[in-house]
């Protein structure tokens, strides 16, 4: 299952019409959650094994095409955007592949792009749930 969710993603990104030329490279990993994590997190915050949402895990990273920055500049009609900026468009857009294609659990969005951590982590998390 790990394997065909991570091409799926990729695929979705890759040829997705809103990031057709902005990306250089996409990677794609995921995890599948070990039964000792399982354990300890049914111990520490949850009574009922189907609370464990976050059983399989899939990590997207983008990096930006030399011109993105340029090229969505001059779509969205401003005379430049920096490259934190258009990252950060690109984040979005991405994500916005996710919530289309799985349904995305209700309140478990993370924005860390718009609210970056202390130590200048940034990333989107979110939980999507599969079809059976």
């Amino acid at each position: 299952l790990l394997p065909r969710l991570i091409a799926e993603l990729r695929a979705a990104v890759e040829e997705a019409p809103s990031l057709h030329g902005l990306l250089a490279e996409v990677t794609v990993t995921g995890r599948v959650k070990t039964v000792p994590s399982t354990l300890r997190k049914l111990l520490r915050d949850v009574d009922d094994v189907e609370a464990v949402r976050d059983v399989l895990a899939l990590r997207l990273v983008l990096a930006p095409s030399v011109g993105a920055a340029a090229e969505l500049a001059a779509s969205l009609e401003q005379p430049t955007l920096s490259r934190p900026e258009a990252e950060a468009l690109l984040c979005y857009a991405a994500y916005k592949q996710v919530v289309t294609r799985w349904r995305e659990e209700p309140g478990r969005f993370k924005d860390f792009v718009a609210r970056p951590k202390p130590n200048g982590y940034q990333s989107l998390h979110t939980n999507v749930r599969l079809p059976d």
